[in-house]
């Protein structure tokens, strides 16, 4: 009888295990379903949409730095428009590096290094505002979302890595469908993508240096 009743169990267990999957895998159909009837508008809508969910539950650095955003851009905006409308207003106030809106940070900070990092900033949100569009930066939340997500750097990120990821944006721009390395070296509009890149970086390394740029 304990035979049968584990053998019961068992084949219950199994089929408790087959219902979950085919469970996850209608949910993962309805899914890609979805997906594939939304326009690149809405995708890109949804996307934004997954970094403020993720953000609001995350209580980790990252949370920090988008709440500190949020703070930011409500300090130095002039409250009339979306942040994505006044990327040039926010980026003049990075450099001016008063972050928590008393203490300023060019004490600790080369000024020129700030600013090329600000200008880089504003640069890469350009980027990011032309390829996700405007319906995706409809809120501040919208634009802190992508700035902590896309453009603010990793701790330590190398700065070849940088400028990767900068390229395949660029190139993005061109070609209208993201490529992946080393693929995209391959790819029509890459050599215009690289120096448009190459040239912005150069200009932005000789302001860090605090050189003026002869470009």
């Amino acid at each position: 009888m304990a035979a049968v009743a584990l053998l019961m169990l068992a084949a219950a267990a199994a089929a408790m295990k087959t219902h979950d999957f085919t469970n996850q895998s209608d949910a993962a159909a309805k899914l890609i379903a979805r997906r594939n009837n939304m326009t690149c508008r809405e995708m890109n809508r949804q996307r934004v949409d997954g970094m403020k969910d993720d953000l609001d539950q995350s209580h980790g650095f990252d949370a920090m730095f988008y709440r500190g955003c949020l703070k930011f851009v409500k300090a130095n905006g002039d409250g009339k428009h979306g942040a994505a409308e006044q990327t040039e207003k926010l980026g003049a106030a990075c450099k001016k590096g008063t972050f928590d809106g008393t203490n300023s940070v060019l004490t600790k900070v080369d000024p020129s290094k700030l600013a090329a990092e600000c200008d880089r900033a504003v640069h890469q949100m350009d980027i990011q505002l032309n390829i996700l569009g405007e319906d995706s930066f409809k809120t501040d939340e919208d634009f802190c979302a992508v700035f902590v997500d896309l453009v603010l750097p990793i701790d330590e990120e190398p700065e070849c890595m940088r400028f990767v990821e900068d390229v395949s944006h660029e190139h993005l721009k061109y070609a209208g469908v993201p490529h992946h390395w080393p693929r995209i070296v391959y790819e029509k509009h890459f050599d215009e993508a690289f120096m448009t890149v190459c040239l912005e970086d150069k200009k932005l390394d000789e302001e860090e240096d605090g050189r003026e740029t002869m470009f």
